[in-house]
């Protein structure tokens, strides 16, 4: 149960002004200024070590973690090892080296989701309904709800619970794409065959997995929301304003 409350919320599903309904979840930093969404996207290709995308796939989890690893590998900014094992990540903003956690990051695209819509209504924002991935543990959701705080929200994590991935399914993927990436990692000259055959089969068996714990989701039938685990790199923020009501039950 919810405890009731007034005023203005927002629908967040980790909006804009113009004509989009989803703004890019990028961040990027400059010599002069701080860009977010589709301004930080369109300066990636002159900017890449500074501008920031995907931090989803890094929030709540540790640095050490195989997946964090992996995913290291193909992004352009720096990510190292700050306290506690948490993934922090360095840019160069006004001349200076500045890091940053993935919640922090997040936390920036909320906050200009929050002016994009008191712009639009009027109104002060506190309050946010934020959905997250059926996937994400309690570190991963507890990191989201943090992101929300530091952009000076309130947040309700919005989690329906028959889309919930047990623990045990979740293992399951994880070790299947960490082993198939471990492979690809140690035969960069293996035939184009080989690497398709390897693709296939981690697929097939992502699809058999998530096609039993998604069948009364809402997402495309046997596959896995957003194409693969943690979402499509980048991904998008969608911001939906409504006039809150009295909340309980």
């Amino acid at each position: 149960m919810t405890q009731a409350s007034s005023g203005y919320s927002v629908g967040i599903d980790l909006a804009r002004r113009i004509r989009n309904r989803t703004t890019p979840s990028y961040v990027a930093f400059t010599d002069s200024e701080r860009l977010i969404g589709d301004a930080a996207k369109n300066q990636v290709a002159m900017n890449a070590s500074n501008t920031v995308f995907d931090a989803k796939r890094l929030i709540g989890r540790k640095y050490s973690d195989p997946l964090v690893q992996a995913d290291i590998k193909h992004w352009p900014f720096k990510v190292t090892s700050g306290p506690g094992d948490k993934p922090q990540i360095s840019v160069e903003f006004k001349g200076e080296i500045k890091t940053f956690q993935s919640e922090e990051i997040s936390s920036m695209v909320l906050i200009k989701m929050r002016e994009v819509a008191e712009a639009l209504i009027v109104k002060e924002m506190k309050n946010a309904v934020t959905t997250v991935p059926a996937y994400f543990n309690d570190s991963q959701r507890q990191a989201t709800k943090d992101a929300g705080a530091i952009a000076g929200l309130n947040v309700l994590i919005e989690e329906k619970k028959k889309e919930a991935k047990p623990e045990a399914e979740k293992k399951r993927v994880d070790e299947k794409v960490t082993e198939e990436i471990q492979w690809l990692d140690a035969h960069q000259s293996a035939e184009k065959e080989e690497y398709e055959a390897k693709q296939r089969e981690l697929k097939t068996v992502a699809n058999l997995i998530l096609q039993k714990m998604y069948a009364s989701a809402s997402g495309a039938a046997g596959g896995m929301p957003g194409g693969m685990p943690g979402g499509m790199p980048g991904g998008n923020t969608t911001f939906n304003p409504s006039e809150e009501t009295n909340q309980g039950g």
